[in-house]
């Protein structure tokens, strides 16, 4: 196979699980995204690079926007929303269970194991039908894309898609040229 011909079955997988994603999940991810005083961003490996890209963009429409773990992060608060990307990694488990247990924070996990310690503490999943790293590694079939590749992009497309529509909402309101003018300048 080519490489444009791969790109454009990549492409094709990602359309595919995009029809999958359930309407009703994203909008009340709006929802609680649109509310939050501060919004939180945790993930591993690379789904936890798709989370910084996250904040990032969040930053960029005006909100509080912190990665856990990063130093300038500020406390959690009752009402903050923490957003995650992960099947279940022990680490991101006794985050989740800190801010929705002792902190009062709702949890949005974006996952493709609905049934897991972190889905069982989330307020809201967002479930992406995609191989893992743990199905793709049991698969005799060959997958379009190595390990969870297919989950992290369809995470950093869901959270673009959802800023674009933030961006529209009158309680935010933002033209590019606002989002760009909070782009880092110290670069």
């Amino acid at each position: 196979m080519e490489t444009k011909e791969h790109l454009e079955a990549l492409l094709a997988q990602l359309e595919a699980t995009t029809q999958e994603l359930d309407e009703t999940q994203l909008q009340t991810f709006q929802q609680l995204a649109l509310e939050a005083p501060h919004i939180f961003f945790a993930g591993a490996g690379r789904s936890g690079l798709m989370m910084r890209a996250l904040a990032m963009r969040f930053m960029h429409l005006g909100k509080s926007a912190y990665v856990v773990g990063d130093v300038s992060t500020p406390a959690a608060q009752p009402g903050d929303l923490l957003i995650m990307a992960s099947g279940s990694t022990a680490t991101l488990v006794a985050i989740a269970t800190k801010a929705v247990e002792q902190l009062g924070c709702k949890l949005v996990l974006i996952t493709t194991q609905l049934n897991s310690p972190l889905g069982r503490l989330a307020h809201l999943t967002i479930t992406v039908h995609a191989s893992n790293k743990v199905t793709n590694a049991a698969s005799t079939t060959p997958q379009l894309q190595l390990g969870s590749s297919t989950f992290e992009e369809m995470t950093l497309l869901i959270g673009d898609a959802l800023v674009a529509n933030l961006a529209m909402q009158p309680e935010l309101r933002c033209t590019n040229a606002q989002l760009m003018e909070r782009h880092a300048n110290l670069e």
